[in-house]
């Protein structure tokens, strides 16, 4: 049984790696709808005549925009994890 030992801790890497890969896509879905929630609003003239409103939204683009490139670049790292770009 001890040969048991290397497959089982390959597979609950395997299960780890896998469930890890769920959530960073779960969050890059969320974080594609607030962009694009965001990108609605920011094409809106209206939105420009509230500053504040404009620097608020852009800010939140920002944000959003470096979470993304930062958990695509997470998932990129990962072994065995799919290619970000597809």
């Amino acid at each position: 049984r001890p040969k048991e030992k290397p497959k089982d801790d390959t597979r609950r890497a395997e299960r780890a790696r896998a469930a890890e890969e769920r959530r960073l896509m779960k969050r890059i879905e969320e974080l594609e709808a607030e962009q694009a929630g965001i990108e609605i609003e920011l094409a809106n003239p209206e939105v420009y005549r509230d500053g504040a409103r404009a620097r608020d939204l852009l800010r939140g683009y920002d944000r959003v925009r470096a979470e993304l490139a930062a958990l695509w670049d997470r998932l990129g790292r990962q072994p065995g994890a799919a290619d970000p770009a597809r």
